[in-house]
């Protein structure tokens, strides 16, 4: 589906510049988990340390919110934040709809060392209520699309912007 295809074009991304070895495998696994979904953790687990996040499990993507979220997240400096949004307006803000994956999400940016946005070209089309960031908040954006506009203002923010097609 189009979350596997932007996974697939993320870690090619990712490999390309320059982020390798126990790093790289350590964001794969992480990507890998999104795509397969939380019964991955335990495969991850088995070679890999991870952490679980305390807040409330949401049934319909098992996706962890809520206050405890938030505050787990502020308790981290992570080099890099792999994050994604469910639309990004001509302004350069990433947006979403759920006001309480939005302040985690805020949190994980303000805490990371790095930040990388993964979106496919669907987002730039796409309209949502809560804000959660600007591009130039974004280290580097991994799209298989970027509106030129936008490339611009990226460009103006210092933001990096990976194109590459869909696996």
């Amino acid at each position: 589906g189009q979350r596997a295809e932007i996974v697939g074009l993320n870690t090619v991304g990712l490999r390309r510049n320059g982020i390798d070895g126990d790093r790289y495998r350590a964001l794969e696994s992480a990507l890998r988990a999104l795509r397969k979904g939380q019964r991955d953790l335990q495969e991850i687990a088995d070679t890999d340390e991870v952490i679980v996040a305390g807040g409330v499990l949401r049934r319909s993507d098992g996706g962890l919110v809520g206050d405890l979220a938030e505050e787990a997240m502020g308790r981290f400096k992570p080099d890099i934040a792999i994050i994604g949004a469910s639309a990004i307006d001509a302004d350069g803000d990433l947006l979403d709809y759920d006001l309480q994956e939005v302040r985690v999400s805020r949190t994980i940016v303000r805490q990371s060392r790095r930040v990388f946005l993964v979106a496919d070209r669907s987002k730039f089309r796409r309209a949502a209520p809560v804000r959660i960031a600007s591009l130039a908040e974004i280290d580097t954006v991994f799209t298989d699309r970027m509106p030129g506009k936008l490339a611009r203002r990226c460009a103006e923010w210092e933001t990096r912007v990976i194109e590459a097609p869909a696996l």
